[in-house]
C-alpha cells in the first residue's frame, strides 16, 4: 500500500468514527418523531404510550393520556410531515412539524433508552402557543397557554 493509500484510509476511517454518533442520534430523534406523528394521526393511544420512558408513563393514567392525545389532535390537526432535527443533541431535537395551514415547532426529548421524556408542539417556542405537551412535569400545557 503506498503512504497516500493508508492517509485516505485513516481520513475515511476516522469520518466513520466521528459522523455516525451525531448521525445516529439524529436518525433515532427523526424516527421517533415520524413514530409520534403517525401516532397521532391515528390517534393510536397505545403505540404512544409505548413510546413513553416508564417513569413517564407510570405517572399518566391511560384516561389521562387520551385525553391529553385527543386535545392534541384537535388543536394541532393532521401533521403532514417533520423536518430533520433543526438542532438539538444526542437526546433532544427540534423539529418543524408541517400542518396544512401552518408550519409549527416540535420538540422531542428522549431518556437513554430512546423513550420520549418530553414531547411538545407550539405556534412558537417563544411567544407561541403550546397546542400539544405530554412530558415529565405535567401532560397539560403549561398554565397560561
Amino acid at each position: 500500500m503506498k503512504k497516500r493509500d493508508l492517509v485516505g484510509s485513516g481520513l475515511v476511517a476516522a469520518t466513520l468514527v466521528l459522523v455516525p454518533v451525531s448521525a445516529r442520534a439524529e436518525t433515532r430523534l427523526h424516527t421517533m418523531s415520524q413514530y409520534l406523528v403517525s401516532a397521532l394521526n391515528a390517534g393510536d393511544v397505545g403505540a404512544i404510550a409505548g413510546a413513553l420512558s416508564p417513569k413517564l408513563r407510570e405517572r399518566l393514567s391511560d384516561e389521562t393520556l387520551s385525553t391529553s392525545i385527543d386535545d392534541c389532535r384537535l388543536r394541532v390537526g393532521p401533521v403532514e410531515r417533520t423536518s430533520l432535527p433543526t438542532s438539538g443533541t444526542a437526546r433532544y431535537a427540534f423539529f418543524l412539524a408541517y400542518v396544512p395551514d401552518r408550519v409549527l415547532d416540535m420538540i422531542i426529548e428522549l431518556d437513554e433508552a430512546g423513550k420520549v421524556l418530553t414531547w411538545i408542539i407550539s405556534s412558537g417556542l417563544t411567544a407561541g402557543e403550546t397546542l400539544c405537551f405530554i412530558g415529565r412535569n405535567n401532560v397539560e400545557p403549561p398554565a397560561g397557554t
